[in-house]
């Protein structure tokens, strides 16, 4: 036998790292073996902090690093940059064995070097099951590898199903277990210190974009961010991996960098963020840690969506799809996709059912009740907006009419924050004053809200000569800087807009004195459209 013997470990996460950092250290220090170690992957990009830099502070030996990818690339082109990579470096070192670790396409990559050139490959953590594109990848992974070493019987179990032989089968546990049970983790003061983490309590999020579910992922982390906020809990967020797909988490991040509740890593080391995870109140996201690792600390888990599925479930984790996150419900009278008569630019116009306040006078006394026959959830109203901006590019922001909007202010939160993510404005006509709302439970709402139009409708102070306003004792708020009451839009006449639509005449606008013109609208191809503009009483 020639001594020593060439072993490559090929990482391409902080995970994986963590996990095989101990092994790669036995080996160093064995005069039989020669460690070698590819790096590349997610260690590779700035993105995440650069990790391959806490690689090298870990003094190995043979330190080869390689990037293969852009944060734009595909999987596929990630395992096509990966495959050349690693073979050249194969074909240089020529190596007795590969070690790759879990189902990232960097250990595919491995695992085909391996395969298509005869150098043994072992393969850590195969056998695991999981309801995403990760199982592929992992019993791919198995099948190109030569020696397999699994977490437990069940895992190995699955190797023997996929045909593997018992003799090239080994249980030997799990390589993060091992690390959490033993003397390497910091303190908890040490991890706060070094990540400047101030908080007594907090939440753990990791969140990973699913491949299979693209269509559905700026929904599902939108759900996921509202639900975050509205708790009011610390978290401490740490970045989606790579994956296609982790741009749209990347961007929605971006929401939380100023918001003190929440603190945003890039990365972390693996040992800091087990007793970052040790001492947490819970964990919420899809990463497999939250059904290993939290659960070995005793720390509650939500699971979100699929990307799970198939794994062990254990009394500590609380599985829940998306479609029950967020169950707010809203009665919506009526929704117009696109007009320029209910506040500046063109909007989105939505009007609320059901009224508290029920002023005399009012031009909408049938949205005095709530219709029960016009419930919809706040996803359903989210998705259905979306369909309209992805229709529509000059949508400048909505109005939120009713009825009585603050009657139902959970929901009107959560439309305002979705909103607000699409870089919309928000405007709310109310009836209560902006002094009843700042003293009510609802009164961050108005943190959302770049126009107000506050006030009950007084019939008998009724004003037409202020757009946008009904009666003398209402007032508009600019709560934002987008707009100012110089801008042209505000000093022009109020207009009428009646929409027929299904058998139904509906009058939208604020009109006083009117006049009709008739002309077909450019944007409705439902309906013809009566546009009644404003005249100076002395030319009626």
């Amino acid at each position: 036998m020639n001594y020593p013997k060439k072993v490559v470990f090929v990482t391409g996460t902080r995970a994986d790292f963590g996990k095989l950092k101990p092994l790669m250290k036995v080996i160093q220090e064995d005069r039989n073996f020669e460690l070698h170690v590819f790096v590349t992957g997610m260690h590779m990009l700035a993105k995440y902090g650069y990790t391959c830099e806490e690689v090298e502070k870990a003094k190995f030996n043979n330190i080869h690093k390689f990037i293969n990818q852009n944060v734009s690339d595909g999987m596929d082109h990630v395992l096509a940059k990966s495959i050349l990579g690693l073979s050249d470096y194969v074909r240089e070192i020529n190596p007795d064995l590969i070690i790759v670790h879990g189902d990232r396409v960097e250990a595919l990559a491995g695992a085909t070097v391996g395969a298509l050139n005869n150098v043994l490959t072992g393969h850590i953590e195969g056998g695991e099951v999981s309801g995403t594109v990760d199982e592929l990848i992992r019993h791919a992974v198995t099948k190109l590898s030569h020696a397999h070493f699994v977490a437990n019987s069940d895992a190995q179990k699955r190797l023997l199903q996929l045909g593997e032989r018992v003799e090239s089968t080994y249980v030997i546990g799990s390589p993060d277990i091992d690390v959490m049970n033993s003397n390497l983790l910091p303190s908890i003061s040490d991890v706060k210190m070094r990540y400047e983490i101030d908080f007594e309590q907090y939440g753990v999020v990791l969140f990973h974009p699913v491949t299979t579910e693209l269509e559905d992922l700026q929904s599902h982390v939108d759900i996921l961010l509202r639900a975050l906020i509205d708790s009011q809990e610390n978290y401490i967020v740490i970045y989606p991996n790579n994956d296609h797909g982790s741009e749209t988490i990347f961007k929605a991040y971006d929401r939380l960098v100023k918001n003190k509740k929440f603190r945003v890593f890039p990365s972390m080391r693996f040992e800091y963020f087990l007793q970052l995870l040790n001492n947490a109140h819970f964990m919420i996201g899809n990463s497999s840690a939250g059904v290993r690792e939290a659960p070995h600390f005793g720390v509650p888990t939500i699971n979100l969506g699929s990307r799970q599925n198939n794994r062990v479930t254990l009394p500590s984790i609380i599985d829940v799809d998306f479609d029950e996150f967020v169950m707010i419900k809203i009665y919506l009278a009526d929704l117009i996709e696109r007009t320029d008569l209910e506040g500046p630019g063109y909007r989105i116009a939505l009007w609320f059912s059901g009224c508290s306040i029920r002023c005399s006078g009012c031009c909408n006394p049938h949205l005095f009740e709530p219709n029960k026959d016009q419930q919809i959830s706040i996803g359903d109203l989210l998705e259905k907006i979306d369909g309209i901006l992805s229709r529509y590019s000059d949508i400048e922001g909505i109005s939120v009419l009713g009825g009585e909007p603050l009657d139902q202010s959970e929901g009107l939160l959560e439309l305002f924050k979705f909103t607000r993510s699409r870089c919309l404005s928000n405007m709310l006509f109310s009836g209560y004053t902006l002094a009843q709302i700042k003293k009510s439970e609802c009164s961050s709402i108005l943190d959302s809200v770049d126009l107000l139009v506050d006030g009950p409708y007084v019939e008998s102070l009724r004003e037409d000569n202020r757009r946008w306003i009904g009666s003398a004792n209402q007032n508009m708020y600019f709560l934002s800087e987008r707009y100012n009451d110089s801008m042209p839009c505000f000093s022009k006449p109020n207009e009428l807009e009646l929409r027929w639509k299904d058998g139904q005449l509906s009058i939208y606008g604020f009109p006083s004195v009117l006049v009709p013109e008739l002309e077909q609208s450019k944007d409705d191809s439902i309906s013809k459209v009566l546009n009644l503009r404003e005249v100076d009483h002395k030319n009626r």
